[in-house]
């Protein structure tokens, strides 16, 4: 967030194998090898059950870390 959208500015962004697509930039710089923080946040309203991976990604430079695939239900 602090890098306001500058190359390289930090995310939890869904990849490509996700059916929701979104971005989310983490709150701090964060030490390499670090857990990073976000605030709670909304993806939208689901009316279907949808799949959903993340990844850490450097805006316009890489994708990095552990990819996380979850998958969403509507109440």
């Amino acid at each position: 967030q602090s890098a306001a959208g500058r190359p390289g500015a930090v995310y939890l962004a869904s990849t490509e194998n996700s059916q929701l697509q979104f971005r989310q930039p983490i709150l701090t710089d964060t030490p390499h090898l670090h857990d990073a923080d976000f605030d709670t946040f909304t993806i939208g309203t689901i009316t279907t059950e949808i799949s959903v991976e993340v990844q850490m990604k450097a805006d316009n430079r890489a994708a990095f870390g552990e990819k996380l695939a979850f998958t969403l239900s509507p109440k």
